[in-house]
Parts: C-alpha cells; sequence; structure tokens
C-alpha cells in the first residue's frame, strides 16, 4: 500500500499521497482534487506502473469523495472511438461519480458521461 503523509498547503492541511511525485489529493475553498499521473505499463520504464497497482492508487483516492480526477491515462468513453483503459472506467462508475479531466487521448467529443453520472 502506498504511504500517506499529511502537509500544509498554503495554510490548509492536506491529505496527501505521492507516487514518484505525480499523485496528489487536496481540498481547495471545499473543492476535493485529485491526481494521477503516468500510464499503465512496465514500471521499469519512466512514468509507468502496473495495472493493478494504478487502479489501487485510483481506488484510494475515490474512496476520499473527491469531486475531481485528474488524470494522464483514463477511462474509455462510451463510443468505440473514444479510446482509453475499460478497468479505469469501471473503477471509476464504481466508486464515484466525479468529474474526470484527463489526457493522453484524442477524443473527436470531449465529453463522455458514464453510467455513475
Amino acid at each position: 500500500m502506498p504511504s500517506l503523509s499529511l502537509r500544509i498547503f498554503r495554510g490548509e492541511s492536506v491529505f496527501r499521497q505521492r507516487w514518484e511525485g505525480r499523485l496528489v489529493y487536496w481540498n481547495i475553498a471545499g473543492l476535493r482534487v485529485a491526481g494521477i499521473g503516468g500510464i499503465i505499463g512496465n514500471p521499469n520504464r519512466v512514468h509507468r506502473r502496473y495495472e493493478d497497482d494504478y487502479l489501487e492508487t485510483l481506488k484510494l483516492l475515490l474512496d476520499e469523495h473527491v469531486d475531481v480526477m485528474l488524470m494522464h491515462e483514463g477511462p474509455d468513453g462510451t463510443m468505440t472511438d473514444e479510446r482509453g483503459n475499460t478497468r479505469i472506467r469501471e473503477v471509476l462508475e464504481e466508486r464515484s461519480s466525479c468529474l474526470v479531466v484527463r489526457g493522453h487521448a484524442h477524443w473527436q467529443e470531449p465529453f463522455a458521461q458514464f453510467a455513475s453520472g
């Protein structure tokens, strides 16, 4: 399990977790924002981690009931040409109705709504 710590961020208590410095959660004016960097792949390569580790970290962040999730690799969409990771989408649908802002994809339509909202 990744290590957790409590830090001060601009005078506020902030729950923060690190994975090579690219994973954070914070509360700004009541808006709960989380982020997870990198992509799923061989962890011997830069900015990659095993899928199970990535998904476990995502679940840990979603358990904090975040409003916004920032991701580089993200879910697949609801249309066949909206490429992404199906397992990430399944975790998001199971655990959250947060807004997901992601990179690493080039969809024709930039928005998708999942079963969870």
